[in-house]
């Protein structure tokens, strides 16, 4: 029998929670308890058996595998499934997989589908929980559009050097800031902050087009105003998190941490590896290594040396609009927003509208618990998914190359 079409209906109504049996495997969808509406199409039942017991991965991260999966009409999917055995009881790791996907469908999705709408996150179809019909335990599972050109990351690794500018020329660099900044500023209309915004959880829809981007995983998304810990991937966190956290033990969540790590993006894109020089610094402040406020200072003396590479690449006409831009963004007593920087002469040249309108609902998250309270633990994050580590073993985490490189689709 079809997978789809034995379950589901192929209209347009809410997923009813009903269980979805496969062989001997049972999918429980979370979308109707999460007053989502999913739309399935119809795939084969030996895609998904193959996926779930020889699967054909494109892309494996330190919590998850996704394999690629092929409706009857030629449309390509991403299944993305916890890579816990079935045999291996890890609640955690598969709720904070489940956490992510719900708030990454309640961005993504319409709001005729009860989400948010918010531009350039990447859809999810459906989620929830896989469980084997014998009584082992459960995995978590997520279909998502299919993103064929991996992350950003992993696409400027494989440039050299000497061809980043010319890849990377200031129109498109517009375009990606643009998009990057329209999900944002709708994320922190909502009463939210991402805080975990790097070029890892960037996707590239198509290959080899930088500009058409796709923006996941949620999984450490707080509600602005809320108390937690530092959050966050070396080189991308602000430093105002960091000051905050060695002064008081805990951080009150702003929407400007995010704009900090939007602007360590851009620089990114200028200066390439030599990023990892930053990456360095701020690991060894949150290790420890280096004293406090000391360390904080010559990190952010570092993104300063670094500013002059982003504003040479421009013509002596458009210097000033981005000097002036980059400023803007590591100046941490000007509390700039997403819709300030959007608003700014530099991004005006650019064909689409950089301020498309954006209508928010009232509380999208509903009873999703999003305050994070525990102060001794931290939500440090490598690759997208959510982990739990405390400070002194951020350095070990952030030179692993598994939690640095996942799969996002």
């Amino acid at each position: 029998m079809n997978f789809i079409r034995s379950v589901f209906s192929q209209n347009n109504k809410k997923d009813k929670q009903s269980d979805i049996k496969i062989d001997k495997y049972i999918f429980k969808s979370k979308c109707g308890e999460k007053k989502l509406v999913c739309k399935f199409p119809s795939i084969k039942d030996e895609d998904i058996k193959k996926c779930l017991e020889k699967p054909d991965i494109v892309g494996e991260g330190a919590f998850n595998r996704v394999c690629l999966i092929n409706s009857n009409d030629q449309s390509k999917y991403a299944l993305r499934l916890t890579l816990n055995d079935w045999s291996e009881n890890n609640n955690e790791t598969v709720d904070n997989e489940i956490k992510g996907l719900e708030y990454q469908a309640l961005l993504s999705k319409t709001k005729e589908e009860g989400g948010l709408q918010c531009p350039y996150v990447a859809k999810v179809q459906s989620f929830g929980h896989i469980n084997k019909m014998n009584g082992q335990f459960t995995k978590a599972y997520g279909l998502l559009e299919f993103l064929e050109g991996g992350d950003l990351y992993e696409f400027m690794k494989n440039i050299n050097k000497k061809d980043l500018i010319k890849t990377f020329t200031v129109p498109k660099i517009k375009t990606i800031a643009v998009k990057i900044l329209q999900t944002l500023n709708c994320i922190h209309k909502s009463g939210y902050v991402y805080l975990d915004l790097k070029p890892d959880n960037i996707m590239l829809a198509q290959k080899n087009n930088i500009t058409d981007i796709k923006m996941v995983d949620f999984g450490l998304l707080k509600k602005i105003g809320s108390v937690g810990q530092v959050s966050g991937t070396p080189g991308y966190v602000s430093p105002l998190m960091l000051y905050e956290y060695f002064k008081e033990s805990s951080v009150v969540m702003k929407y400007n941490f995010d704009i900090w790590s939007f602007g360590m993006i851009l620089l990114e894109l200028v200066i390439g590896s030599d990023f990892n020089k930053l990456m360095n610094i701020q690991g060894d402040i949150v290790d420890g290594v280096i004293e406090h406020k000391k360390g904080i200072e010559k990190y952010i003396n570092g993104v300063f040396n670094f500013k002059n590479n982003f504003i040479n690449i421009h013509t002596d006409d458009d210097k000033k609009n981005a000097t002036d831009f980059i400023n803007l963004i590591f100046d941490m007593k000007q509390n700039v927003s997403a819709e300030q920087l959007l608003r700014h002469s530099w991004l005006q040249d650019i064909e689409e509208d950089p301020l498309e309108p954006i209508n928010i609902k009232e509380d999208i998250f509903g009873n999703i618990d999003l305050n994070n309270t525990n102060k001794e633990e931290q939500n440090i994050n490598s690759g997208g998914k959510r982990k739990t580590k405390k400070l002194k073993k951020f350095k070990k985490q952030r030179k692993s190359k598994k939690h640095r490189k996942t799969n996002k689709k």
